[in-house]
């Protein structure tokens, strides 16, 4: 047998078809999944973006590359989001950070105006934000935008001037109505000659007046005799109670009883009018009486006296 020539270079062995498949598989997941990684964790991988650049860029002077270096160093304002009852104030200083700075690609500026070169980008000094973190080394951290705080919304408030709604006024009872006030009875005037009407409607002779006094006082001669008590205008004030009585009650308190042209009221007060005279009373000790007795023809009046039956 032949011994293999150790000068002559070996060949490498022929990659199987599954494995490129399966790299190529796994580079299409990579490149799918990159872009959630980056987000997810915050890690820098790299990508077909990243190596172009540094492929192109060429070798250049140290001072024009420290120059775009500190451009992309450069801070980046914040805006801070007020909240809703604060007024939205610009600041220069997040103006001036959000303004766009174009990031380095790496390739030497175009020349300009005839082929003069073009000049580098004036430096300016880091800028620090009243808002923002604390710088080191002349960078200052990056900060995500917190979210808008949502307060919740209150009520509207009233204000002490403001009128309150009027409240309901209950009604007020109507007053109870007055009555007229009732003439006063037993008084007598004068109808014609000699004769006297009352203030319930009785009339009155001279001598029927003359009559109906005579009981204003004892006379212990007569078997029987109702003496009234209290002057002649509360006497007459008493028939003109009982005749209007008689006229709205019935028995056992009022009796009537008619008597060809006469009708005869005999009227309970139930309370003492006058005491029993003549002979019969001063046997019986002057009883208390409380019925009055009213003899009329019509509305003319005969006679009127105490009684106790």
């Amino acid at each position: 047998m032949n011994a293999p020539n150790p000068a002559l270079p070996t060949r490498p062995l022929p990659l199987k078809p599954k494995w490129i498949a399966a790299g190529f598989l796994l580079l299409v997941m990579y490149l799918l999944m990159r872009p959630w990684l980056v987000e997810r964790f915050g890690l820098d991988l790299p990508g077909f973006t990243d190596v172009k650049p540094k492929l192109e860029a060429p070798a250049e002077d140290s001072s024009k590359a420290s120059a775009p270096q500190k451009n992309k160093n450069r801070p980046i304002e914040v805006p801070v989001i007020p909240e809703q009852s604060e007024p939205v104030v610009p600041d220069e200083s997040v103006a001036q950070a959000e303004t766009p700075v174009a990031a380095p690609t790496g390739k030497p500026p175009r020349p300009e105006n005839n082929g003069a070169a073009a000049k580098p980008p004036v430096q300016t000094p880091p800028q620090i934000s009243k808002n923002s973190g604390q710088t080191s080394s002349g960078t200052l951290a990056k900060s995500t935008p917190k979210p808008p705080v949502v307060k919740p919304t209150t009520p509207p408030t009233i204000a002490k001037n403001t009128p309150s709604p009027a409240k309901p006024t209950r009604p007020t009872p109507a007053a109870p109505a007055v009555e007229p006030e009732k003439p006063k009875l037993g008084v007598l005037k004068s109808i014609g000659r000699n004769t006297f009407e009352s203030t319930a409607g009785l009339v009155y002779s001279q001598y029927r007046i003359d009559h109906v006094m005579e009981h204003a006082r004892d006379i212990p001669d007569k078997p029987t005799h109702g003496v009234f008590d209290g002057t002649k205008d509360e006497i007459f004030a008493l028939i003109d109670e009982a005749y209007e009585l008689a006229q709205k009650r019935g028995p056992p308190q009022v009796v009537i009883q008619d008597e060809g042209d006469r009708t005869t009221y005999t009227v309970n007060l139930n309370r003492k009018i006058g005491r029993g005279g003549g002979q019969s009373g001063a046997r019986r000790r002057n009883p208390p009486l409380k019925m009055v007795k009213i003899v009329l023809e019509g509305n003319e009046v005969v006679t009127a006296f105490p009684t106790d039956r």
